[in-house]
């Protein structure tokens, strides 16, 4: 089901931090709402309020046509990409924070949240940090094995949660692969990293580059149309 954001002022909003941000920004997400950015350096002296109004008239302009499809509770993950399947409890108490019990199983592992989980917001969240955990232990060794296997070194490898990106390489070599990874099928998933891993030594998209990703992934144009829909593997919030 999908609802419109109501417009009342001042708007809902997620605040980032960023450390690479010269100056505020926001932005509007689709699935997400409004996010406000500022730099990292100035955010116990940033006016948050003044920058909202300035924007006024552009937040609500995109505001009242953005379609959202409103947080769940999560009870079940398919990380297909790693081959695990989780099953997700809720337990409430007085805590204030959110702490997991995890029992793992042979086909389908289990974890139990418990404390805050209420706070349907919180318990996203440290479901989304728990991830990012997972995809740097299952993700960057692949990606590892990835590059020596085809002679493709990098520098440096993270885990991010871009919002429109599946992965990125700099000019330095320094590749970020989405936690979102995990949720996508395998196939598709290791297409990614050699996307990435052929930028390093082409960064573009010119006939060098498809001819390398070619050669590695001869399934390229196949997967270049699945991932375009990849975004039906990942819950609502992630």
């Amino acid at each position: 089901m999908e609802t419109s954001i109501q417009l009342t002022w001042p708007p809902a909003y997620n605040l980032r931090l960023s450390r690479k941000a010269r100056h505020a920004h926001i932005k509007v997400i689709p699935n997400q709402g409004l996010e406000v950015v500022i730099p990292a350096r100035q955010h116990k002296s940033f006016d948050i309020a003044a920058l909202l109004a300035q924007k006024k008239g552009w937040i609500e302009k995109h505001l009242a046509t953005l379609k959202i499809r409103p947080l769940e509770y999560i009870d079940r993950f398919n990380l297909h990409s790693i081959n695990q399947t989780w099953n997700i409890e809720y337990q409430q108490t007085l805590a204030k924070n959110i702490r997991a019990i995890i029992r793992p199983g042979n086909d389908t592992h289990t974890m139990i949240l418990h404390g805050n989980v209420n706070n349907l917001a919180l318990a996203n969240r440290w479901l989304q940090a728990w991830l990012k955990e997972v995809a740097r232990e299952h993700l960057l060794p692949w990606l590892y094995a990835l590059s020596v296997e085809h002679d493709l070194p990098y520098n440096k490898a993270a885990i991010r949660a871009q919002q429109t990106l599946w992965g990125s390489c700099t000019t330095d070599k320094n590749i970020s692969l989405n936690y979102k990874l995990l949720f996508i099928p395998r196939n598709h998933a290791e297409h990614v990293m050699l996307h990435e891993l052929c930028h390093t030594k082409h960064l573009n998209h010119s006939k060098r580059f498809w001819n390398l990703l070619n050669r590695l992934d001869p399934a390229t144009e196949m997967h270049n149309r699945a991932i375009r829909e990849a975004d039906q593997y990942v819950p609502v919030g992630f």
